[in-house]
């Protein structure tokens, strides 16, 4: 008996052996789900989507059993706008809102569906981020102008303004960033005007643009408001205004802050609001450039 039992036992062994290493193998092949991962789509919500604006955007599925199979099951996308191997990309062509479902299958036959709504809309303009030092100014700044998510930018002018009583615009301080920018100035006081061109290529996401300097009159804290109008390669004009720093330091018209639109405007650019006048009296280019015989107008 006690032969038999030790017989039976050896040979229970290998196939305990097989079996575990026949479990490892398709667990490594992918054959084997977690329990509760139910297919999923991640995503409730695309990316903005742009009018004329290259776009891609990739979903991402949890759960489920690849390969997945991904289709639009009502609904339109976008004209100019496709669905391939879960990622939706191309350039929209129409402006307006337009929903569909998209459904994902994967090789268990599980599926999953979630309703979008994607809308298209101009892009925004770009936006000018003055810099402000958040702390009280007892000596000459250098205040750095830079913009930011800049779309095929080939020029702008901008107003830029302060209090007088607290601040004085240092003359001869305005620099541009770069040697590709030529950069036309008329200071005033609580004000400096700038139109500011692009000479090669033109601009696209975040940049420095120039910087100018301030004199404290007293130690105080600095804002700043700017209203600027942008100009793109194909001739669309955005406009927008912002300010930064302490609101007590300004005490000019703050009807504009925190606000910003897009348009379209003519080549006749008396209508910006920005209050930008035809600088034929400027100082120039501070860079040597030659932009002088520019007459500060900008566009």
């Amino acid at each position: 008996m006690s032969w038999n039992c030790y017989v039976t036992q050896t040979l229970r062994l290998p196939l305990l052996v097989s079996s575990l290493a026949l479990l490892t193998l398709l667990g490594s092949c992918g054959e084997l789900n977690a329990p509760g991962e139910a297919l999923s789509l991640f995503a409730s919500t695309v990316d903005p989507v742009y009018l004329d604006e290259e776009y891609t955007f990739d979903f991402v599925v949890s759960g489920g059993l690849a390969p997945y199979i991904f289709e639009v099951r009502s609904g339109t996308l976008p004209p100019g706008l496709e669905l391939a191997n879960g990622s939706i990309s191309g350039t929209p062509t129409e402006q307006g809102s337009f929903s569909f479902s998209l459904q994902v299958s994967d090789a268990n036959l599980s599926q999953a569906v979630e309703d979008y709504t994607v809308t298209v809309t101009p892009a925004p303009p770009a936006e000018l981020v003055l810099n402000v030092p958040p702390t009280t100014i007892s000596e000459t700044v250098r205040i750095p102008i830079s913009v930011r998510e800049a779309r095929n930018l080939q020029a702008l002018r901008t107003q830029i303004s302060w209090s007088d009583l607290t601040f004085e615009f240092v003359p001869g301080s305005v620099r541009a960033a770069q040697g590709s920018l030529v950069v036309l100035q008329r200071a005033r006081e609580g004000q400096l005007n700038i139109n500011l061109t692009f000479l090669g290529p033109s601009l696209n996401g975040d940049a420095e643009l120039f910087s100018f300097e301030l004199r404290p009159l007293e130690p105080s804290t600095l804002t700043l408001e700017a209203r600027t109008e942008y100009r793109s390669r194909d001739g669309e004009h955005g406009f927008s205004s912002t300010q930064d720093g302490d609101d007590q330091g300004f005490e000019g018209d703050d009807t504009s802050r925190d606000t910003s639109e897009t348009g379209t405007t003519s080549e006749d650019n008396g209508s910006d609001g920005s209050g930008n006048e035809e600088n034929s009296d400027n100082e120039g280019s501070d860079q040597g450039d030659g932009s002088e015989e520019n007459d500060g107008g900008g566009f």
